[in-house]
This record gives C-alpha cells, structure tokens and sequence, in this order.
C-alpha cells in the first residue's frame, strides 16, 4: 500500500528512469542490495510501486468494486501507486510468490507472511484434516499433567509460584524494530485524558497521546453522537450521527443526519444488510465514524458427506467494518470510505497521526472453498476507493506451529490510515493474523493482542508511521480481563490474569468418549515481560479462589481488585521487574469495574456494590488513598443501592462493563454516573417504570457530595433512549441520549437548555 514508500523507492525509480539499465540496477538486484543494506521492515519499504510487481502487489487484484460516493474524487486514491496492481491473476500471483527467511519469533513468523496463496490453502487444508479426524474420534482430548491436592491447590511440576517463570521457547529472532525504549505506560505517568488545555472534554485515553474513539465526541463547539434507531414502520435500522452547536449551556443548532446510504457495499447477492455504529473520532477537521455491517448472503449450499454427517455449507454470513471520513459541523459532508473484511474490534489513533484498525474475519471452510484458486473465500480483502483487493501473501502471519485444528482460519486484521493532511487521509498498510483473535491493548509504538483462556498468547505488532510489522510473541497462564490488564512501561509488558485450575478426566463407556473436569478453583498473577516477550518476573497465587475485575498500572505500581464477596485491592511493587512484590491488600465489599487516578495519590473506583453475602444490589463510588502503597485507605464512598428483597426498586448501570458511560474530570471536580432506576408499583394496579438518571457528584474533603442528577422516564416510548453519555464544556454538563441532548450548569446541575432529536 502507497503512503510511506521511503528511500528505498526513491532509489529504484532514479536507478529505473537511467537508460540502459544494467543488469545490476533491475529491479530485483536493487531491491537485493538494499534489502541488504536497510534489512529493518524491508518488505514495506518496496512493496506496492508502479515499478515492480511483486507477490504483495499482484495479489491486490481487483476483485469487486464498491459504489462508493466520492469516484470522482481521485485525489484520495493514490492510483498512480496501485495501477500496477490491477487486473493480476492468481497465476501471477503464485508465479511470484517470493521466498523469505523465516526465522521464529515463537508463535509468529517475524520477517514477513507466507509465500502464497497456495501455501495458506494447503495450510488451511491440513487444520480441516485435523479438525475432522478429532471429530470422528469423539472429540479426544488432553488431560491436564497436573495433581490435586488435599487442599484443593494444584501442583505443577519444577513450578515456584513464587519465582519468575522461565519461557521455555527461544527468544525472538531478527526483530523488524528496536522498541526497547517504550512511552510510559498506565493511566498515571503515562495515562491522560483530555488533549491539551481545552476547556471540554475528551474521552479518556488509557495511553497518553494513543486516541481513544466513542459514540460521542465534542470539539468544545459542536456535540456529536453516534446513534442507530430501529424505524418501525419500515422494520429497518437506520444510522444517525446527532449533532448540536452549543453555547455556554444554549443549542444554537441541532441536525440528525441519516447516514445510513453512506456505507458502501462490496458487489455480492446480499439478501440483508444491518449496519451498526461502532465509534467516532474528530481528529484533524475530521469526522470519522466506523460501522460494522453484517451481510447475509444467498449460497446454494454444499453438503460434505462424511461418515460422522457433518454438513458444511458456504457462509451466509459475511461482516465487515467501514470507515466513513467526514467533514465536521452541521453539515458534514463526506469525504471517502476504506472498508476491511471482518467483524470490528477496535480502533486507536497513535501520536504519529496514524489510525489502526483491528477487525476479525473468518474464512470459508475447506470443504466447500473451490480449490487453491479459489482464494476470495479463504483470503481477506480491503477496499479504498474503488478498488477492493486481496491482503496480500506476505502480509498474512500464519503461527510459526502452523493452523490450528479448524475447517476454516479466523483472522485477526489490523489495517493502518494516516489523517495527518487536514480534510484528506490515505491508506498505508495492512496485516491479517490467521487463525488469532483476542483483547487488545495498544501504546504509542506496539499493539499488543492477547488470546487465549488456560493460556493466554501475547503477539507484539510493532507501529511506526502507519506501518504494521509482527515483532514477538509470548505466552502466559490465564486470561486477561480487559486493555486495562496490559501496560507497556519503561521498556517492559506487564499483564494481569486470572488462571482457572481444575482437573479433567477422560472416560470411555461404550465406545463414546466422556469428559469430567474438577473446578480446583482461581488463582492470580502478574507477569512482566521484556520487548521480545519473555517472561523476566512475575507473581502469582494472589486473591486465591478470586477473579480479577479492575486492574491500573501507574509507573512502577500495579493496582488490583480480585472478587468473590468482598473486593480486595493489591498494590504490587514493578519497580524491579524481575522481582514483583505485594505491598498490601485493602478490603472493601463489593468491588470495582474500572479504575482511574484521580490525583495525585487518590485512585477512584467505580463498580458493583454488594453485601456481606456478595450479593450485588447496585453500584458504587470508592476513591482509595494510594499515596502510601503499603497503606491503602479507603477515603470515600458513595452507594447507590437497593435491596432485592426488600426494595420495590432496582437499580443497575450500563457504565459496569462500558467505563467510557462514565464522566471523570478531575479539572473539574465532578464525577457523573448514568444508571437504571426501575420501581415496581404493586398498590396502584401493578405499575411497571424505568426511568434513566444520571447522577453527578464531587469529591471534597474526603467525600463524595451529590450535586444533582437529571432523570427521564423511558418506560412507554418507543423513541425515548437512556442516557448513554456526558460532557463537559466550560461550565456547563451535557447529558446524551438518542433522542435528547440536555444541557445543565456544572456546579448546580440545574437544566438550561435541551434539543430533541
């Protein structure tokens, strides 16, 4: 992909307009010799010119077009850079499928993807084959080589708990990039919210300068939201970006703009289509918006006779994510569209400029794919302008062990756009990770992805001015909750995760095979890995018996809440990452979701509140004295209760599992809440009422004190949509729904103004 071509390109085509050209400077030896000169991320530096077709570039044939709404606009669209990638066939394709030195970095293979087309297929063909022989073996199996104990706690062999663990597998080899020297991470010395002095609000980035996107984005001017709603005359879903002006606490203007013919769709016989709106950014004069579209296909179907009858049949189900770039203001109107396979995941924006865009796909099973030619149904496409193409070879990271047992290959791909030109971005570059899916995590130089449940695989994918290179891999003992789990800081990874130990038995009776598994219960750790991903320190067999819930690293310090009745907080010393070490463990009931530096010293949790039995019954506030690690205090708290057998009411909050429903400004000393108010009337015929609040407090002298809320009843209307966002501008609260924005003064929370929509 065009975008950052470097010198190496500069230097081909200088060498190439030279007439006669020796044999010496053809486009192979060039590319030879400065491979060998520059080795760091040589396979972008000459991939996807007009002077050379290689394997990346006859791979991005056309191969379906988009009616999008901006052909004219060409300028978008670096053809001059792509037009000697189109109309390639797949036997071009295979013809110069180039050769590259695979040399391991465990589970990925570091200098580049495979060599063809032909190799994923056949790839994927031994994984079905696999796949199918467990299938009609009943399933088998692997039992777990470990011992319970009298106690419960399970024994491993040559394992201190205590010691850092060893990485069995080498080192990474032939590193694309140095990152040896990271941007600080965690949401204290490294984490930030807002960008610079503005008086309004930003969504709160778990990286400093790594943009995070949402549903709802202010400039200080203009207020936007993302909002779908279902129309039900028609029966169909339709996307909506709300917008208003706002003026010191006044809307001066409101639009609700449907977007929902702005999505462009590939050329296929789609019965349905759903678009969904996933997240926004403002970023350069730019109005970004990404969807997801889910697109249901009419296949004939394919039946595989087997002897277990298994059916396989083509997908009637295809995803996709789309990026809609606008101009900003009431009347935004847009600027182009880049679309990549695959359901999204998440997105961020580095400090460089440049967004990435992480979706998963899934391919077509084996069975019924038309062969190795038949690459559109196992290989991923991409689509800027008008042109779609195939992710090509070298661009797809097969693990090093091959695929795993699966009649077809999930994919996890990460595309890259630069927004640094105001009013205009392009595409640069692309890397589908096949057969891996996970939680991601990204800092302002990598993107980390982990996967995995008994065992968690941690892939470094190195960034660096839009371009994307798998960098190392390493693998850890349990599950990560969230991003807030991962923090890159002062050169190291560190990872929090929950370990379910049990033990699984494997019986035979009457020809079948049955499995028994013994849950031994939970236990915790925290790892610290270097840049290659080996493990140089950890801790473990804390909150036993206990789940991780909320983790905040800040510097050399990890903050850990772990739950089963009561919600204990650890702080743990990173200071020497080789030797982590528990500092104090504070109780409190209930336990926390989310958790935020307030200031210095202050860390603020937001969660479920519970009873002495565990018993959630509703949410809360805790602000935690952290200035002391070996002395946490809990120094406020706020609940917002009921009880659920006593009480005619319930409460509960979206903001548990979507901390970004949450407002936070310590610049402003307020902290808002949005939360469920249900009641039940049983005396006055059985009245069923939801109403929406939220609820705004401050923080003062070691409490929490209620300033106000704004509520609405939505129990009857079909339009009427709970509050799902607020922000601040100057001295005034915002609150969002879909239907109404709701403007209030920020000390007294007393309404000013409001629009409908």
């Amino acid at each position: 992909m065009s975008g950052n071509s470097g010198k190496n390109d500069d230097m081909i085509k200088k060498a190439l307009e030279a007439a006669p050209v020796p044999e010496e400077l053809s486009p192979g030896n060039i590319e030879k010799m400065l491979d060998e000169k520059a080795p760091v991320k040589k396979r972008k530096n000459i991939k996807y010119t007009a002077l050379k077709i290689t394997a990346g570039a006859a791979a991005c044939a056309v191969i379906g077009g988009f009616g999008v709404h901006y052909a004219e606009q060409g300028n978008l669209f670096n053809k001059e850079n792509k037009k000697s990638l189109v109309g390639a066939s797949y036997s071009s394709v295979q013809e110069t499928g180039g050769s590259k030195d695979k040399e391991s970095s465990r589970q990925l293979i570091s200098d580049g993807g495979i060599e063809s087309y032909e190799q994923l297929y056949q790839l994927l063909g031994e994984a079905s084959e696999s796949y199918n022989e467990t299938i009609a073996s009943g399933w088998g199996g692997m039992i777990y080589e470990e011992t319970a104990m009298e106690d419960g706690a399970v024994e491993e062999e040559a394992v201190d708990s205590e010691a850092p663990m060893e990485n069995e597998n080498e080192s990474a080899q032939g590193m694309l990039t140095d990152d040896s020297t990271a941007i600080n991470g965690g949401m204290g010395d490294g984490g930030g919210g807002g960008e610079g002095d503005s008086d309004y609000y930003n969504t709160y980035n778990q990286e400093q300068g790594v943009l995070e996107a949402d549903i709802v984005k202010t400039d200080g001017e203009h207020i936007y939201y993302l909002y779908t709603e279902y129309d039900w005359d028609t029966g169909n879903d339709h996307s909506y970006i709300n917008i208003a002006a706002a003026d010191n606490g006044s809307f001066t203007e409101a639009v609700k703009l449907d977007i929902s013919d702005d999505f462009p769709v590939p050329d296929g016989d789609y019965d349905e289509k759903y678009t969904y709106l996933q997240d926004m950014y403002l970023y350069n004069d730019m109005l970004i918006v990404i969807a997801g579209m889910d697109m249901y296909i009419s296949h004939e179907k394919i039946t595989v006779s087997m002897e277990d009858c298994i059916g396989y049949s083509r997908n009637t189900y295809s995803a996709a994510t789309c990026v809609n770039v606008y101009t900003t203001g009431t009347e935004p109107q847009l600027i182009g569209s880049y679309m990549q396979d695959g359901s999204y995941n998440d997105v961020r924006i580095a400090p460089d400029g440049y967004m990435y865009l992480i979706t998963n796909d899934f391919s077509e099973s084996y069975e019924v794919i038309d062969g190795a030619e038949d690459v559109e149904s196992y290989v991923p496409t991409y689509t800027f302008g008008e042109e779609t193409c195939l992710v090509a070879p070298e661009d797809i990271i097969v693990p090093e062990c091959g695929l795993e047992e699966n009649p077809s290959i999930n994919y996890t791909i990460v595309g890259s756009l630069d927004f640094n030109t105001s009013g205009a971005f392009t595409e640069t570059d692309i890397l589908s990770f096949a057969g891996f899916s996970g939680e991601l995590y990204c800092s302002g130089s990598n993107i980390y992805i982990a996967d995995g449940w008994d065992e968690t695989v941690i892939n470094r994918i190195s960034l660096e001015n839009g371009i994307i290179a798998p960098a190392a891999s390493g693998t850890v003992k349990g599950y990560i909750k969230d991003q807030f789990s991962m923090s890159e800081y002062n050169g190291y990874f560190r990872v929090a995760t929950t370990e379910n130990l049990g033990e699984e038995t494997i019986e035979e009776y009457e020809g079948e095979t049955f499995v028994s598994y013994r849950d031994l219960g939970e236990t915790n750790h925290v790892f610290v890995l270097d840049m290659d991903m080996n493990i140089v320190g950890s801790i473990s067999d804390f909150g036993v018996d206990e789940t991780i819930k909320s983790v905040n690293f800040s510097g050399d310090t990890a903050y850990v809440v772990t739950y089963e009745q009561t919600d204990p907080l650890f702080s743990i010393d990173l200071s020497d990452p080789t030797a982590p070490v528990i500092l104090d463990e504070f109780k409190i009931l209930g336990y926390s979701t989310y958790m935020q530096q307030w200031s210095d010293g202050l860390l603020l949790g937001f969660g479920a509140s519970a009873d002495e039995n565990g018993v959630e019954d509703g949410v809360k506030l805790v602000m935690f004295d952290n200035s002391d690690p070996y002395d946490l205090r809990e120094v406020g708290i706020e609940m917002m209760t009921s009880d659920p057998l006593e009480d005619d009411y319930w409460i509960y909050s979206d903001a548990l599992w979507e901390r970004k429903m949450l407002l936070i400004a310590p610049e402003k000393n307020i902290i808002g809440v949005p939360y469920m108010y249900s009641s039940y009337d049983e005396e006055n015929g059985g009245v069923y009422t939801i109403e929406s609040r939220y609820e705004f407090f401050s923080y003062e002298d070691g409490d929490f004190v209620g300033k106000g809320s704004i509520a609405k009843d939505i129990t009857n209307s079909e339009r009427a949509s709970s509050f799902e966002r607020a922000v601040y501008i100057g001295d005034y609260v915002y609150i969002i729904s879909g239907d109404s924005f709701i403007a209030a003064d920020i000390d007294t929370i007393t309404v000013s103004d409001s629009v409908a929509f």
